[in-house]
């Protein structure tokens, strides 16, 4: 039988075109779909109304409003997931792929490369020193640039501490949380704001940095009030002479501070995150001073008169009851409606990551030699330039029995003979086969063609 003059180099499922081009159609999907839904929401103040609907399902209730923040989640996991895939397929073939290079490949970009034992951080460090350039962008993606943020710190004797996830997609951050389990002698509580802005460039990933921590006071004063009071003008304080002041905290006092930062509600104007008294407290500062709202001088300037407003107007509305009977009146009743909304900058940033996405996926299509496989391609590409980065692999390497076929007649088995062979083998074969030979000057290639086809390691000189 003759043998053939070339066989076709193996592709993990991960890299058929089939899997590569449904990848595309999604990613570039999402992009698409997200720019659209971007530009429905802006000009309809919201792509669609969230009803507070239920329903039972395998014995739990569950809440439709749910599924417009998990169902994104879902589908950007899925996609990400399945990047990993391509991404783990395209590295783990690259030593193999090296082998098939004309005149071969230096041994620490073949034999000895394995991107799964670096950390995935600093792979892409690895890559660039083997000028791997792919998979560099495809390392790219694993780099997070989020963080935890822990602050713990005293106050006047009452421990206090925060935490908050930092990304690259919120500009702005201002935490809002309160602390009440402090001492008597310590004054019962704090309130704590944090804010900062995100900064790549720092180490903490965090810039102008506030650190507030107030304890709230309650003081109920009584005293003569004199007001003038006229039917064509507001009334008018006279004077105001006060008593002892009484500085009992309300009974309440605890529900009152949490339930102060309870409340969030989604504005897509604003660039920053935090909870409705802090966007009270930025509106506020913003009004002092457009410029530095987060200066640390002006938050707490305006924190002091956000506090007792939103205190005196739950007292007003909660604790006062009229002294006389109500008046019937007209008025008119409002109810609030949720809306769902699609931030614009971040469905930006999302949509050209994606198309980025998609841009890396054509080019490891065209890397791996995928053009060669599509029949309506084969025409647009020369035959030497969709194969210059074939595999050496005819099969799945599947256990040890498939390297043992790979190394089959190769002169690395006599090498590793050697290294084993040695009186003082620790069973570390790597460290001590670099120590007995000089792998820098090493040539590593395949002989021969088709199945058969032998890899060897050539100008590899003893150290001793």
């Amino acid at each position: 039988m003759n043998e053939p003059n070339r066989c076709k180099s193996w592709r993990s499922w991960a890299l058929h075109p089939i899997t590569l081009a449904v990848f595309l159609l999604f990613d570039l999907g999402f992009a698409i779909g997200l720019l659209v839904l971007s530009s429905i929401s802006s000009s309809h103040s919201g792509i669609a109304s969230i009803a507070n609907e239920t329903f039972v399902s395998l014995g739990s209730s569950w809440n439709l409003a749910l599924l417009w923040t998990t169902l994104p989640n879902l589908l950007f996991r899925l996609l990400g997931i399945f990047w990993d895939c391509i991404a783990a397929a395209t590295i783990d073939r690259q030593p193999f792929a090296e082998l098939r290079r004309p005149g071969g490949a230096k041994a620490d970009r073949s034999i000895l490369l394995d991107y799964r034992t670096s950390p995935a951080p600093l792979r892409w460090a690895v890559a660039f020193k083997n000028r791997h350039f792919l998979i560099i962008t495809l390392t790219q993606k694993r780099v997070n640039t989020e963080a935890l943020v822990s602050i713990s710190a005293t106050d006047r004797g009452c421990d206090v501490a925060q935490e908050f996830a930092l990304a690259s997609i919120q500009p702005v951050y201002f935490k809002t949380t309160s602390e009440i389990s402090c001492s008597a002698a310590t004054y019962f509580s704090r309130l704590i704001f944090t804010a900062a802005t995100y900064s790549q460039d720092s180490p903490s990933l965090m810039a102008n940095l506030s650190v507030i921590s107030c304890i709230p006071g309650y003081a109920a004063t009584p005293g003569a009030l004199t007001i003038a009071n006229s039917l064509t003008q507001r009334p008018e304080i006279v004077s105001f002479n006060r008593g002892s002041p009484d500085m009992t905290r309300p009974t309440l006092w605890r529900v009152f501070e949490q339930g102060l930062l309870s409340p969030v509600t989604f504005n897509p104007n604003t660039k920053w995150s935090t909870t409705n008294f802090g966007s009270v407290i930025l509106y506020y500062a913003s009004s002092l001073d457009p410029s530095s709202y987060l200066a640390t001088d002006n938050l707490i300037l305006s924190i002091k008169p956000m506090f007792t407003s939103v205190y005196l107007t739950a007292v007003a509305m909660q604790a006062m009851q009229a002294s006389q009977p109500p008046a019937a009146t007209i008025a008119t009743a409002r109810s609030m409606q949720s809306r769902l909304f699609v931030i614009p900058w971040v469905a930006y940033t999302i949509s050209t990551i994606l198309i980025i996405f998609g841009a890396c996926l054509v080019w490891t299509w065209h890397y791996v030699g995928i053009f060669s496989d599509v029949p309506f391609l084969q025409p647009l590409y020369p035959t030497h330039y969709t194969n210059h980065h074939p595999s050496i692999l005819t099969e799945e390497p599947s256990g040890m029995l498939s390297y043992a076929g790979i190394l089959y007649n190769s002169n690395l088995n006599t090498l590793a003979n050697e290294v084993r062979s040695e009186v003082n083998y620790n069973g570390k074969f790597v460290e001590q086969a670099k120590t007995r030979w000089n792998f820098n000057t090493a040539v590593c290639r395949v002989v021969g063609g088709g199945p058969r086809a032998v890899v060897r390691v050539e100008s590899s000189v003893p150290n001793r």
